[in-house]
């Protein structure tokens, strides 16, 4: 327990500052663009974004789930044949986005009005797709319990951002320069955990992976690496509509405006969505490993931290509903009439931290298609009511549409988990 709350805390650290440098530079961008604008920015990044993750296999997640037995048993081998493999998935998947990305935007151009020169910009945008692939480097670090240097990995990309913005709002730049800051922030973040899985790697190994691995060897996976793989991708699919397609879809039904709205609120909800996905990543190396030496209270330490966390993000949302108005109106008017769908994601997001512990245990036992059931099922719920409530309510109807969606994903893996023995079968 004290390895996982020092891995969490650690990445909590970095994603705090994170958070902070993200919520200064959207405001900043939000006060110096109109709301139109701003939510043209905000919809050209949610785009490359999605295209990306419609082709992400999240290679970290295996390199996790069957890289952490390889080095409990001194099985170097396997562990090097199955880098190679995820990084082929990673340069193969980074390359088929970007072409993408690029033959897609005539199409999406008609339905989030952008003009020629803006469907120009995409473009040129969708190129950084190709510095995307590092889910390796990624899976390196955290198979080697370096969760410091993921932690300044998530300060990397706000910092330039933050920088940047700073910099287009003294010279009074146009849209398009603002555009080009979020995309060399996307980048530097990138580049930079190229570099530190690189640097991990060569620590732990003399030879580069490559090296004496024939075709036989690389695919000499575990029998179930492309059935967990292709489970993960489709739960990555579905996280996705919670992350950034649902920005999309904002932008669709309501218009730029909207779209502009629900990232501002998004941003400062992700003050509790996004240690959800910390706590994921800290808990599943943790867990995986107990599952593996047949430790008895898997399920108890899954518990215990589920209902810390959510007794914590219940208390963020209390203060929200008074704060909530007075704090996006300091960005401008208009964005305090995103308050109540604050609000409503946040309480979504305290349902989905108290189901991270959870969901990783599930992962760690190998019911990672259970998990993807009933995430397929509360994300077509979600998706209908959020089609259906948006055109009536506004931007509270996505917020109602994320509180139903995440009580049910939590219920729905909480009764699984409880039917689950908790001592790995011999």
């Amino acid at each position: 327990m004290n390895s996982i709350w020092k891995n969490f805390f650690t990445l909590l650290q970095g994603r705090g500052v994170a958070a902070i440098l993200t919520l200064a530079s959207t405001a900043i961008v939000a006060t110096v663009l109109s709301v139109q604008d701003f939510g043209m920015v905000v919809l050209m990044h949610t785009y490359v974004v999605v295209v990306r993750g419609l082709f992400q296999f999240k290679p970290f997640e295996p390199i996790v789930r069957f890289g952490v037995p390889f080095m409990e048993d001194g099985n170097h081998e396997r562990l090097s044949s199955l880098l190679c493999l995820t990084r082929i998935i990673d340069v193969s998947t980074s390359i088929v986005a970007t072409l993408s990305a690029i033959l897609l935007v005539p199409v999406v151009s008609a339905y989030l009005e952008w003009d020629v020169e803006l469907a120009e910009v995409a473009v040129l945008y969708s190129l950084v797709l190709l510095l995307t692939g590092t889910g390796t480097a990624k899976g390196i670090l955290r198979l080697h319990d370096r969760f410091d240097a993921l932690g300044v990995q998530l300060v990397v990309a706000p910092t330039v951002r933050f920088c940047g913005v700073l910099m287009a709002a003294y010279f009074d730049a146009d849209m398009k320069a603002f555009m080009f800051v979020w995309a060399l922030a996307l980048v530097s973040g990138h580049v930079y955990l190229m570099i530190r899985g690189h640097l991990e790697l060569r620590r732990h190994k003399t030879n580069a992976i490559w090296r004496g691995q024939s075709l036989q060897s690389i695919l000499s996976v575990p029998g179930d690496f492309w059935h967990f793989s292709f489970v993960i991708y489709g739960q990555t699919q579905l996280d996705l509509i919670n992350k950034n397609t649902n920005t999309l879809l904002a932008g669709f039904l309501l218009g730029p405006s909207a779209a502009g709205l629900f990232r501002v609120a998004k941003d400062f909800a992700n003050i509790l969505s996004t240690p959800a996905v910390l706590m994921r990543q800290v808990l599943f190396p943790e867990l995986t490993r107990a599952w593996h030496t047949g430790e008895e209270n898997l399920k108890s330490k899954a518990y215990r931290i589920s209902i810390s966390a959510g007794l914590g993000g219940l208390l963020l949302v209390a203060l929200s509903l008074p704060l909530g108005p007075h704090l996006l109106g300091l960005i401008g008017e208009d964005y305090a009439h995103a308050a109540l769908l604050l609000s409503l994601l946040l309480a979504s997001a305290s349902l989905d931290l108290a189901a991270a512990p959870v969901r990783s245990a599930a992962y760690a036992v190998g019911k990672a298609v259970s998990v993807l059931n009933i995430h397929l099922l509360c994300v077509g719920l979600y998706l209908l009511l959020f089609v259906l409530l948006a055109p009536v309510l506004g931007l509270t109807g996505p917020g109602i549409a994320a509180i139903v969606a995440s009580t049910c994903a939590l219920l729905g893996m909480l009764g699984m988990l409880s039917k689950i023995a908790g001592v790995r079968p011999n």
